[in-house]
């Protein structure tokens, strides 16, 4: 009876002390098991905990009532349940598994969502990238696309490619591999030959039109490309693939997906292509090679990705003339059989989520880039001054084979803050960026001449760095299910320095150096509509700016590897060094000015059950476009220089319709018209005598 009696007051005790606690476990929907680090909140008495190792969870100091409990936790999907006290129990909840979102975690924030992002954008799915398995570039995957042209210099799939959105060229079109800016900080570029295979790491590609929505990197004023490889994988897999065509083209790639641990998961592909392309002289020589590490955490996840390749191109580089073609639609005007390029380019990238909540989470990116290559030309009946091969100039020609070099390195940081409020979506972030490059040229050979040409020998010699600074607001925001607004405020402040080296006949006078700086705002504000499920409306305003790349700061035809060429500023001081001899020229006020746009675009979509129609208009008003002109300026100096005021107009539509048995038809059309609305060029007469 004593012992009857102990036992009975100790479960009172314990329902006593119990008796304002709420306590229970959560666990895994599928698995069973428990869920760490769940917040467990409970609205109006603002009471929360987190579950622990084993999925266990209390809550102490709670009154007779009814309470809505909320359970959350990152890669899960919210759960809400109503407790009434003090009809309680030991709840076990049980969560489902919602993991795309911290799976994806190499997606861009500039990447557009239809009916939500109102800019001009179209995407490409990772079945129809695979279809193109022949080792074509990036480039020729978006053809089909309105108002977009790309096109291979050699002919078919495989060595340079190049494309225009609009009529722009790559200078001027945005590239983005995982949210990393791929254009070449130094002129712009994107050199895709440098990326052979890419389609087979790629898992989906966005091409946006005009500004865009990219919120950093470089200006965009054609368009952006936006590249996501491959995503957070767990399965088990492995392919081998070899693809043969005509004029030699083959390729072999191989490629494995291993789950090595529970949360770990590694990707290799390795790729080898070539080519003797469709014209003469065009073959091309690549290996490609992708390595990813991923990781999935409760409250993190990382991914690490080494990719690129090495590549040695025939040169394509210069047209045919109609008749020409006309006799050998193969012709090459380029008939030196070792003119070629050679360049092997490797990235390193870090990605980093970190949530801290539902509503809360940190993004850093950390990547850098290595480059290294040359290309080798024939040069007929040169000045040996030039190459620093003879002490005065007109004294000594001969044909040369010279070679021009470069190394480059880029590292940079994205950071960036996201905030998930009632009504979407606000991100804030920096983009810091530093490059540095070393150019130089060396003289493989001097035609019958006996040179006797050090290792080390270099006839020009000039670094160029740059640094980004850029701080970033975008602020998506939704009135209901129909109406969605975006905001992108970007601060931009740009360094380039450019400095030329003793090599050579490079020297005292001949030596320029300049260090220019930018500072933009670009601001755009875009509106989204969607009347019914089918119709889709949308219109934004940008503005924009880019600066001059390292070229655009010479003329038109001679760059800072000419000996005894300026570049475009308007005033200098000559520096001396302490015995009064000239050390080199500084200049300062570039006369080439930074372009301005403006920029607005209006869209609509129009779905039906057997059709999906797009229409598109745009007017971009420039001040100060760069065009090469080839003129003169007022002094009679050649220019390339910029264009007062230029309009880029146009439309673009597209239509897709299913007609049956997987069958649909697709086309589109577009029609720009470009102009000059303010523009003096300044140019000589038969006299030389400059005029306007």
């Amino acid at each position: 009876m004593k012992k009857l009696l102990i036992t009975f007051f100790f479960i009172l005790g314990i329902a006593y002390l119990f008796a304002d606690t709420f306590y229970g476990i959560v666990t895994d929907n599928k698995t069973d098991k428990p869920v760490a680090s769940v917040l467990v909140s409970v609205a109006n008495v603002s009471k929360t905990t987190y579950t622990d190792s084993k999925g266990r969870f209390i809550i102490k100091n709670l009154d007779d009532a009814t309470y809505q409990v909320t359970f959350s936790r990152i890669g899960y999907k919210t759960k809400k349940v109503s407790v009434a006290f003090p009809n309680r129990n030991n709840l076990k909840i049980y969560l489902n598994v919602v993991a795309s979102e911290i799976r994806g975690i190499k997606v861009s924030d500039t990447w557009a969502k239809k009916g939500e992002t109102p800019i001009t954008f179209e995407n490409i799915t990772k079945d129809e990238i695979r279809s193109y398995a022949d080792g074509s570039d990036v480039t020729l995957l978006v053809n089909d696309i309105p108002n977009i042209i790309s096109y291979s210099e050699s002919g078919n799939s495989m060595g340079n490619s190049h494309i225009k959105i609009r009529g722009f060229d790559e200078k001027r079109i945005g590239v983005l591999i995982n949210g990393i800016p791929l254009n070449d900080p130094e002129d712009q570029q994107v050199y895709w030959v440098d990326l052979p295979d890419m389609p087979e790491n790629t898992d989906n590609i966005q091409v946006q039109k005009g500004t865009g929505s990219t919120i950093y990197g470089i200006s965009t004023f054609g368009g952006s490309l936006n590249l996501e490889t491959n995503k957070y994988d767990m399965k088990n897999h492995s392919s081998i693939s070899l693809y043969g065509g005509s004029y030699s083209t083959n390729k072999l790639s191989i490629k494995t997906n291993i789950k090595i641990l529970p949360s770990y998961a590694l990707s290799i592909r390795l790729s080898k292509l070539h080519t003797n392309g469709y014209r003469k002289h065009s073959n091309s020589d690549m290996f490609s090679g992708f390595l990813g590490l991923s990781h999935f955490g409760e409250k993190s996840s990382f991914n690490f990705n080494i990719y690129g390749g090495g590549e040695n191109t025939k040169a394509t580089w210069y047209a045919s003339s109609q008749s020409d073609l006309e006799k050998d639609h193969r012709h090459n005007p380029i008939t030196y059989p070792n003119e070629d390029d050679n360049f092997i380019q490797p990235h390193f990238e870090f990605h980093h989520n970190y949530f801290l909540s539902d509503k809360l989470y940190l993004k850093n990116t950390l990547f850098y880039i290595y480059g290294s290559g040359f290309y080798r030309q024939l040069k007929k009946d040169r000045d040996l001054w030039e190459y620093g091969l003879a002490s005065q100039e007109d004294s000594l020609s001969s044909d040369l084979i010279r070679k021009k070099n470069v190394t480059k390195n880029q590292i940079g940081w994205v950071g960036k803050i996201h905030y998930n409020h009632a009504n979407g979506k606000l991100i804030l972030g920096t983009y810091i960026s530093a490059f540095a490059s070393d150019h130089y040229g060396i003289v493989d050979s001097v035609g019958s001449i006996p040179f006797l040409l050090p290792t080390d020998y270099k006839y020009y010699n000039y670094t160029g760095s740059k640094i980004y600074r850029s701080l970033f607001l975008q602020e998506k925001y939704a009135l209901g299910n129909q109406l969605n607004f975006m905001l992108n405020l970007q601060y931009l402040n740009i360094f380039y320095g450019f400095m030329q080296k003793e090599a050579g006949n490079f020297a005292g006078a001949y030596l320029n150096r300049f260090d220019v700086k930018y500072n933009f705002f670009n601001p755009s504000l875009g509106i989204n509509y969607n009347p019914t499920e089918q119709i889709n409306f949308y219109a934004n305003f940008s503005i924009s700016h880019r600066e001059p790349t390292d070229s655009e700061l010479y003329d038109t035809w001679y760059g800072p590897d000419d000996l005894g060429i300026e570049p475009l500023f308007a005033d200098s001081d000559t520096l001396y060094s302490k015995n009064g001899q000239i050390k080199a020229i500084e200049w300062h006020n570039p006369l080439v000015k930074p372009e301005d746009l403006r920029d607005i675009e209006f869209g609509s979509e129009f779905k039906t059950p057997f059709a999906n129609f797009k229409l598109n208009l745009f007017y971009m008003d420039f001040n100060n476009e760069i065009v090469p002109y080839g003129g003169a300026d007022e002094d009679g100096s050649p220019i390339r220089g910029n264009a007062d005021k230029t309009i880029h107009q146009g439309v673009e539509f597209s239509l897709k319709s299913y007609l049956f048995y997987n069958t649909y038809f697709n086309g589109n059309i577009s029609y720009n018209k470009n102009y000059f609305k303010k523009f003096i060029l300044y140019t000589w007469d038969s006299n030389w005598d400059v005029v306007t």
